[in-house]
């Protein structure tokens, strides 16, 4: 079993997706993002704190590029879906990338986007 199988074999499906779920007509949600190792590097910080009117994850891609000046390609394709070589955590529970979709975030949620561990 390769490291990053037996990663998700340890995360619910499901329960962190549904642990986030909030009333659509909510009021704008504020979220701390914090990246790490080369994404930090090439986004230009290492932690923001956004501010989002919807509380998804693609809401969450579309601040970051703004905030961020762009570069947002390292984390996610230009359609939206996360790159094979990122992880993301939401509040210390790793989420599955098929899951993000159905994520709803909400107030002072700390996201953490990761590029894949490597080395030997």
């Amino acid at each position: 079993m390769s490291t990053l199988s037996g990663m998700w074999n340890r995360i619910s499906p499901i329960a962190t997706a549904e642990r986030r779920k909030v009333s659509r007509g909510s009021r704008n949600i504020r979220v701390r993002v914090k990246l790490y190792a080369s994404l930090r590097e090439k986004l230009r910080t290492d932690e923001k704190v956004l501010e989002l009117k919807n509380p998804s994850f693609s809401s969450l891609l579309n601040r970051l590029a703004e905030a961020t000046s762009g570069g947002i390609d390292v984390i996610a394709t230009s359609k939206g879906e996360l790159r094979d070589n990122v992880i993301v955590s939401i509040n210390g529970s790793l989420v599955r990338p098929a899951d993000l979709r159905r994520v709803t975030l909400k107030e002072g949620d700390r996201i953490d986007i990761m590029p894949l561990p490597s080395g030997g």
